[in-house]
């Protein structure tokens, strides 16, 4: 009896810990998503680590922001190729550019072959992105005020009789002007702008004046 007893136990200290983990599904660690912020990437690399306790991982997925039913997730893939073991390592390409800027949740969970599925685990992702052209506009809006100040001191100290390469120029000035005025692109107005104050500049030096920018 006393040796059944025993017998018992033992069996109990070694199937217990292996009933549990099926019980509560394979745990999910080591989450992590790059880049992170974003910085305007179209896709993210998802990868973590999914642990059974005895059982094969047979499949692992992940959900944005909020999760659904069990295995109606987005597929992750092995890193080794196959699912066949009782920990894998797992990824996942991440399409982002149909996410909002700001934070994002991503959650991760696996199943065991007993086909349960464990917790999630989850981390933050910050979607972030700037867009060039429109942090562009203050540097384009601070060298129109220059150009038009220019424009306005040298066609105050035009000479009655304007010479032919002054004209010329001048020209030459506003029509970068307009490029500038009729763009949606702050980067290439900006580029125009410099150009009609690098006319702007040899104008004044024909003319021998200087203008205040």
């Amino acid at each position: 009896m006393k040796s059944l007893i025993i017998a018992i136990l033992v069996l109990a200290v070694l199937v217990l810990p292996i009933l549990n983990a099926v019980a509560l599904g394979p745990t999910t660690s080591n989450v992590q998503v790059t880049p992170n912020p974003t910085n305007c990437a179209a896709t993210v690399t998802l990868t973590a680590k999914i642990s059974s306790g005895g059982f094969n991982i047979t499949r692992a997925e992940y959900f944005i922001d909020a999760t659904g039913p069990n295995g109606m997730g987005t597929s992750m893939n092995a890193q080794d190729g196959a699912f066949d073991s009782g920990t894998e390592n797992v990824i996942a390409t991440v399409d982002v550019t149909g996410l909002s800027q700001g934070d994002h949740t991503i959650y991760v969970h696996g199943e065991a072959s007993c086909d349960g599925w464990g917790p999630y685990q989850s981390i933050t992702l910050t979607v972030t992105c700037i867009n060039p052209i429109k942090a562009f506009m203050p540097v384009a809006n601070y060298h129109l005020r220059q150009v038009n100040t220019c424009l306005e001191c040298i066609e105050e100290n035009l000479p009655e009789d304007v010479p032919e390469d002054v004209q010329a120029l001048l020209d030459e000035m506003q029509e970068h002007i307009n490029n500038a005025n009729t763009t949606g692109n702050s980067i290439y107005a900006n580029n125009e702008l410099l150009k009609a104050l690098k006319c702007a500049e040899d104008i004044q030096e024909k003319l021998g004046i200087t203008c205040p920018l």
